[in-house]
Order: structure tokens, then sequence, then C-alpha cells
């Protein structure tokens, strides 16, 4: 069997593009043929670790620039069909017999379709209120995910062949060390510095306990050079914590500190199921983890770890308290000896390549079903595409999102629409109201007055937002974006299909 891989995000590595790589892995050391493509930026830049895992693996690596997204909005149909005849060439040049990309990777699905070879989608957390909107089909017929509880979603939206195939992860052998050495507690996080991981919280837990003089340190391990990262930073700073706190950055190998930590802490409030969470496992080092997504499939409160009531720095350091309470009376050995056995059953490179390659043998037994191909697709949006030539590249990115959206209109008719966001945003939601016919009645925003273009500015009062419609959310900030979502959603509207958002994110 010769299988290919096109990986995601050329700029950052982070939980999925590395376990598609020890896929590739697996399934060479199995005896089969592997080749490997990296995702370039529009520079034909990407990040060096890459190179590295390849050269590790001794995976035949090769470049491509592509777009992928890791929603539905997102995908940009546009570039996805320019792509298709560079995409299409590599993969007749390299002959698999089966490809497995990461995210939704439209020009690969086209390609493939054109070429008739199976196409295997691996794909993580989503926000189902995507499926509001009926889109038209480009995804790949196979989907893997690592857990049940996006699986099954993503699933029942695409109607895909889908198999949850668990987080392979192969573990070094480090000496490990004694819970609670020379009473210091050594606390570890891992994963890209963002919101939704919700790593604020866990510095919080950790200034607790310096208050109550608990002698303790945080090592946080993930890129940290973003906004919400800076605002980690600068907590640390502004609070003193930093003989508290260190900020490591990404980093290969993690087994070296786990050999130190007394407990990995996990508080995302969205994730498929984190392989950091199984690193810890194989590495004997407790975890305490809010059951976000599919955690609660892989924790077992006081069995295999610890679940927190939520991921706020006082209910950490309440489950904090439980560990302890573990440790004191001689529990804690137990409760690290199933979380090491659930590991090796289900989590193990043999566990793991076992499920797998049955899967593209499973695939490639089946019969091949010729779909919509891209040359189709790319006729249907050629008169759209051009009868708006001269919008913004913002708009042209979202044509996709836009094209679906416009269906939904024709079927519910064009009733009244505000926009909320009079800002940069607002001027491109307006131009979206423009391409879909929409009469825009006012823009809505919580800090300016006046007028925007023409239109009074209103307050995101519930009789406003009950007056119109259809309502574009018109803000770039994601957790802003989650709260004027919340509130939407508490006034009985859908995302999707009463409100849209220009900023969509897997996580929202």
């Amino acid at each position: 069997m010769r299988v290919l891989y096109f990986l995601a995000h050329p700029m950052g590595i982070g939980g999925a593009a590395k376990q598609m790589l020890i896929h590739a892995r697996i399934i060479k050391e199995l005896g089969n043929d592997v080749c490997v493509v990296v995702q370039n930026n529009e520079a034909n830049e990407h990040d060096s670790t890459y190179d590295s895992f390849c050269k590790k693996y001794d995976l035949e690596m090769f470049e491509a620039t592509y777009s992928i997204a890791t929603c539905i909005e997102n995908i940009d149909i546009e570039d996805s069909i320019k792509k298709i005849p560079q995409i299409s060439s590599l993969i007749q040049r390299l002959k698999p017999d089966i490809v497995h990309s990461l995210q939704i990777n439209t020009s690969v699905e086209l390609a493939c379709r054109e070429l008739n070879i199976p196409h295997v989608m691996s794909i993580y957390p989503l926000s189902y209120d995507m499926f509001n909107l009926k889109w038209d089909d480009i995804f790949p017929r196979y989907l893997i995910g690592d857990s049940h509880y996006y699986v099954d979603q993503w699933s029942r939206g695409l109607g895909t062949k889908s198999k949850c195939i668990r987080v392979c992860y192969i573990k070094k052998e480090y000496p490990k060390g004694i819970f609670n050495k020379n009473h210091e507690y050594e606390f570890l996080s891992i994963g890209l510095m963002t919101s939704y991981k919700n790593q604020l919280e866990i510095i919080k837990f950790l200034e607790r306990l310096t208050f109550e003089g608990v002698n303790a340190h945080l090592t946080l391990l993930g890129a940290y050079s973003t906004e919400y990262g800076n605002k980690c930073v600068n907590y640390v700073h502004d609070h003193n914590l930093e003989k508290f706190v260190d900020f490591k950055g990404f980093v290969i190998d993690v087994e070296k500190y786990f050999d130190s930590a007394d407990a990995l802490i996990h508080v995302s409030f969205k994730e498929s199921y984190p392989g950091v969470i199984i690193e810890a496992m194989a590495n004997r080092v407790p975890v305490i983890a809010y059951p976000a997504g599919g955690i609660s499939e892989l924790l077992v409160d006081g069995e295999n770890g610890l679940l927190t009531e939520d991921y706020s720095a006082d209910k950490i350091y309440d489950t904090f308290c439980r560990l302890v309470e573990l440790n004191a009376n001689g529990r804690i050995d137990h409760l690290i000896k199933n979380a090491y056995e659930l590991y090796e059953n289900y989590h193990s490179r043999e566990a793991v390549s076992k499920e797998l390659i049955n899967y593209y043998q499973e695939i490639l037994n089946k019969d091949k079903v010729k779909r919509t191909g891209s040359t189709i697709i790319a006729t249907r949006l050629k008169e759209y595409l051009l009868r708006y030539s001269d919008v913004s590249t913002f708009t042209r990115r979202h044509f996709w999102y836009l094209w679906n959206i416009k269906r939904l209109v024709k079927t519910n008719g064009r009733g009244k629409t505000c926009i909320w966001g009079a800002g940069e945003y607002g001027k491109y939601a307006l131009e979206w109201c423009a391409i879909l016919g929409l009469d825009v009645v006012g823009f809505i925003d919580s800090n300016k007055k006046g007028e925007y273009f023409g239109f009074t500015i209103l307050k995101p009062d519930n009789d406003h937002l009950l007056s119109v419609e259809l309502i574009f959310v018109a803000i770039a900030d994601i957790d802003t974006c989650r709260q004027v979502g919340s509130k939407l959603d508490l006034l009985g509207k859908k995302r999707n299909r009463d409100y849209f958002f220009l900023e969509n994110d897997p996580c929202m």
C-alpha cells in the first residue's frame, strides 16, 4: 500500500499535525510506502520543525502551497480551485493508493475525485451549528477523528463513513520522578497558548498556591507568541510570578518535562481528545482536566484522572486538593496504574496501527464512487465570482460561505438585516449584504454612537435584536464573537440560520 499524507498549518506544528506524522511513521513501519506533503504558506515557507520530524521518522517529504480550513465556513473556494492542477500533478507523480489529509483540504478532495483515488480527512473539534446551513458536497467520503463525540457529529453533518481512531503516543523511557519530591509541586501545561485552552486560569491557580505558602512551580510548553500568550506573560510579570512560572515555547521532546512533573493540568473548554493527556498517562503523570469534548471518553474521575467542575482557577484548586488527598491516602498509585493501562490498551503503537491499517484496507476494498468533480463545481461558481470581481480580498476569500448563505436567503426570504459591529469588519458585512441583496436597517455596536456608512448605530438591546430577521456579526475577536453568540442564542436565534459570523472558528 502507498499512502500520501497532506499536512496543514505551515507555521506552527500542533497536536493534530504531530498525530498525522505519527500515523505516517507507524504505517511505514508496517512495511508500506509513505510520502508526506508539508503545507507551505504563500511565501513558500514552513516551520522547520516539520523537516525535523520527517527526518527523525525517516519520512519522504514534499512541499506544496494550498488552502485548508478548520471549519466549513472558512473554505477559500476560489484559491482551492486554483490549486487543483498543482495538487493533481503532485498526486499523479507520487501514485498513492490512498490519500490522507489534515483538516478540510478542498484542493486535495477535488483532485482525488478527478483521479478516482480514495481520500480520508482527519479533523477534530467543530461547532455543530455550522450544519444549520446546507452545504454543497465538496467533502471526502471518509473521515478519521480521535473522539466519538466529534466523529459522530461530523458523520451526521457530512454523511461520511467515519472512524474514531485514538491518539497514538510512542513512549520514550525516562525514569519517573517521585510525587511531590522535595515538598515542591511541579505542574505542567502543554499546548498553544490560546484563550480556549485557558492557561491564564492555570497561572491564577498557581498564584493562589503561592499566596497560601505552597511551594509550587508551573511550566508551560507551547508557542506563546500570540495575543493571548502575551496576556499570560504580562499577567505573570505584573503579579511578580516569574520565579514560579516558566514559558518554554514549543518543544519536541516533552518527555523530560514529564519526568519532574507531579501533574498535568489541562482545562480547555473546547477539545477533541487531547494527545497531551495520553502522553501524561504513558509517562505516569496524574492528570487534572476539565471534561470538554472527548475528554469524558478518556478520563473517569477518581479512577484514572481527576476532573474539574469547570475551568476556573478555583475549581482547579479544589481538584488539586483532591490529588493531595489521594497521595496522602496512598491511592495515587492506583490512579496512575489505571491511566497507564488505558494508554497501553488503546493508545500504544500496536493498538493504533491495527485500527489505522484496517480502516485503510476497508476503504480500498470498497467500490470507488464517482462524485461531482472540480470542473462542475468551478462552472457553478464562475459566474458568481466574475460578477463580484471588484469586492474586497476578505469577501473573495469567503465566497464559499456567501454562496451557501445565498441559497438559505433565497429559501427563507430577505427580511430586515442588521450588522453587529461598526468597525472594519462592518464594512465587509455591508459588502456581504449587498451581494446577498439584503435590506440593512442599521448597525449595532456597544461602544459607538452616531452613524456608520449612513446607517444609524444602535445599542445591542433585545428589542433591536428581535426586530430583525438576520444579523451579521462583524467582529474579528473570537472571544467577543462567543459572547455575542451566547446572547443571540438566549434570544432564540440560531447561528447560520438567523445570525452569521464573519470570523468563524471550530472552537467557538
